[in-house]
């Protein structure tokens, strides 16, 4: 459903601030694609949660709900948006990756004694094993567990300062974050690469890193998530830590 169907639907609801508030959107829609929501209360001159409200009074979520049906409403109404859209994409997630603090993770793979790595669905086990692969390139060995079922039988191998990375996308699967909780009793370091960044992996992990997904609508009308930069922000991982490493005079 287009945007303007649920304001129209909604219409009834909506009072003078949040009118104002399409009315700027509707005549920046490419600009507001990438506002946060701090960033539009600003320009529409209101709070966050005013811009909060007004997306709740259309049937959504929340603001990050409103990006995504903002977002595929100006793929349908520019042949040209979707790739543009991704290059825009790529371009901002690259330069986010760039200014992460990555050195206390590095650092901690470097001088763990163990390395651990879980992704929690088909694509983040994929990421898992290019981790893998690219660590064996300068001779870290992460073991990767399968299944979660298999981490009754790697429990007991954990150790203090050892790493574990997990991988996901929502960050709210309950026996993953079981285990987690269990690891940090060990004092294992925890890492999360995750989509949703406000999540309870996030707030546990000692470490968190954001992996920015895209949003797209297919030729038959179903959104799907656009996943490479799971994979970009690995090659990210790998190349800081080849430059610690070299610090370290580790070549």
């Amino acid at each position: 459903m287009k945007l303007e169907e649920l304001v129209n639907r909604n219409y009834q609801q909506l009072n003078d601030n949040d009118l104002y508030i399409w009315n700027y959107i509707i005549h920046h829609r490419k600009e507001c694609e990438r506002l946060s929501i701090d960033e539009l209360a600003l320009r529409c001159s209101v709070s966050r949660s005013t811009i909060l409200r007004f997306s709740k009074r259309l049937g959504l979520k929340g603001y990050a709900e409103f990006k995504v049906f903002l977002r595929i409403d100006n793929q349908k109404n520019d042949k040209n948006a979707l790739t543009d859209n991704i290059f825009n994409h790529y371009i901002e997630t690259l330069e986010q990756y760039r200014d992460y603090h990555y050195k206390e993770i590095v650092q901690s793979i470097y001088e763990a004694k163990n390395l651990y790595v879980y992704g929690t669905g088909v694509i983040q086990d994929n990421t898992a094993q290019h981790l893998k692969r690219s660590f064996s390139m300068v001779n870290k060995l992460f073991l990767d567990i399968d299944v979660l079922a298999d981490f009754e039988a790697y429990i007991n191998l954990f150790g203090s300062n050892d790493v574990f990375i997990a991988i996901s996308y929502a960050g709210e699967n309950q026996r993953l974050l079981d285990y987690v909780y269990r690891l940090k009793a060990k004092g294992v370091i925890v890492v999360a690469i995750i989509a949703n960044n406000d999540c309870t992996l996030s707030h546990v992990a000692d470490y968190s890193l954001h992996v920015k997904t895209l949003p797209v609508m297919t030729n038959q009308g179903r959104r799907e998530d656009l996943v490479g930069n799971y994979f970009i922000l690995i090659d990210f991982i790998i190349a800081n830590y080849i430059e610690y490493a070299k610090s370290r005079g580790n070549e």
